[in-house]
């Protein structure tokens, strides 16, 4: 079963051209990856410009998939860690507050 990851990366100036050429790399990397038979997607990332960071996580069979898919797209990784997904926790969670609670009113 895959697990999740989550790549933090540091860059200055970074702009949307940035982003998508980065972007490219990393879905040649794991393009690359999957054609030698390993698990490793791009699930997204999150740029923050004005913090100089970017996340990128992944979904693979484990974690040294996901340092060769960064590895090979030239993302410099400051931090690779597992994650957990809460999404479908979180609105199961959030269905069930009493009314008025969770509202971002």
């Amino acid at each position: 079963m895959p697990h999740t990851f989550l790549v933090e990366t540091y860059r200055s100036e970074l702009t949307d051209g940035d982003m998508r050429d980065r972007a490219v790399r990393v879905a040649a990397a794991t393009a690359e990856l999957r054609r030698q038979g390993r698990l490793v997607v791009l699930l997204w990332c999150l740029a923050v410009p004005t913090d100089e960071v970017c996340f990128w996580r992944f979904s693979g069979d484990s974690l040294a998939d996901v340092e060769a898919a960064s590895r090979h797209a030239g993302l410099d990784a400051q931090r690779i860690a597992p994650s957990i997904d809460l999404d479908e926790d979180a609105r199961d969670v959030a269905d069930h507050l009493p009314a008025g609670q969770g509202d971002e009113s």
